[in-house]
């Protein structure tokens, strides 16, 4: 491992195992051996449950934000999630299986704001993320240091349960191509039954005219360039992509949307399954054509065969809303092995 990767892989696993004011834990209790009823929820929606004092303050409007804020990555404004608020006098048993619940509570015995995940407690699949904090003012500073990590436990565990059940019914077509080109196996759409097939380069897709999904995957030689920086990646992106997905002209390829100098697309380390990859979000665009969209990468980095792997994520639906599509391919790129 060359010494920048291994420096960016420790600062990475700083950044997820603490925080200031912060205490991360995972619930699973004896209770969860039992039969549990199968989670309701519309997709992409998160139930805010909160005290009246929070409900009636400024606070609300900080929550409000960061969980129906703009989702990034999209070329049009949608929420990063669907917000159903609640009072916490009036969360009732029927409201318990909600599969994505935000508790937020006030306890003047807890020393310092913390957050708790549990999963499945009282439905399958389900996350339920608790903040508590002793004071209301204690709660306003913690929120807004703490939004990234707030939406990325309520947002895996959506995806979790999207590679549930990709995993259940999938592309078989695909993931034998993927086994037999890279040696890795993935669990994409069952729709994605046309591939075509390049040099160290797969491309899948549904075809469809509306709501398209596509998944593509391709090995670059790693140089120890700095692919977690966002103009590194473009590049390289951009150079396969004019290679192996053409337009309808000799002059038209898929690119990333640059403006100026700059890509659209950001780029940051995560842990996902135990393994750093680099999580790209960005735009997508036909070269002098009038097609684009939103895009989702992860990249590894294999320093013993020095190879460069990343799996792709984009699609085309010019005339309907784009998050939830994205988070399919993104629900199937987590199940990259």
């Amino acid at each position: 491992m060359t010494r920048r990767y291994a420096t960016l892989c420790r600062a990475l696993l700083l950044s997820l195992v603490g925080g200031v004011g912060l205490a991360l834990a995972s619930c699973q209790s004896g209770k969860k051996q039992r039969t549990l009823v199968e989670s309701i929820g519309a997709q992409s929606e998160v139930l805010l449950v909160a005290p009246r004092q929070v409900m009636q303050s400024d606070v609300m409007d900080t929550l409000q934000q960061m969980l129906a804020g703009a989702a990034p990555g999209l070329n049009q404004v949608e929420p990063f999630f669907r917000v159903a608020r609640l009072n916490a006098e009036a969360y009732t048993r029927q409201y318990t299986i909600m599969h994505s619940i935000l508790m937020v509570r006030l306890d003047p015995k807890a020393k310092e704001p913390t957050i708790g995940v549990t999963h499945d407690d009282r439905a399958r699949p389900q996350t339920i993320l608790q903040i508590t904090a002793p004071t209301l003012d204690a709660l306003r500073h913690f929120l807004p240091l703490h939004t990234q990590l707030i939406r990325d436990q309520l947002l895996d565990g959506q995806l979790l349960a999207r590679q549930q059940q990709l995993r259940r019914k999938h592309s078989k077509k695909v993931n034998d191509e993927m086994r037999r080109q890279f040696g890795h196996t993935i669990c994409v759409p069952e729709e994605l039954q046309f591939t075509k097939t390049g040099h160290d380069f797969l491309w899948a897709s549904d075809k469809q005219q509306e709501r398209s999904h596509n998944f593509v995957c391709y090995t670059l030689p790693y140089t120890g360039q700095p692919i977690h920086e966002d103009t590194c990646f473009a590049h390289l992106r951009d150079s396969v992509m004019e290679r192996n997905i053409p337009g309808s002209t000799p002059r038209q390829w898929m690119q990333t949307v640059w403006e100026g100098h700059e890509p659209l697309i950001t780029t940051r380390l995560r842990r996902l399954e135990g393994r750093v990859a680099v999580e790209v979000r960005g735009l997508w665009e036909m070269r002098e054509g009038a097609m684009g969209g939103p895009f989702v990468s992860l990249a590894r980095i294999d320093t013993a065969s020095r190879l460069i792997t990343i799996c792709e994520g984009f699609v085309f639906s010019p005339s309907t809303t784009k998050r939830d599509l994205v988070r399919t391919m993104e629900a199937a790129l987590r199940t990259w092995r």
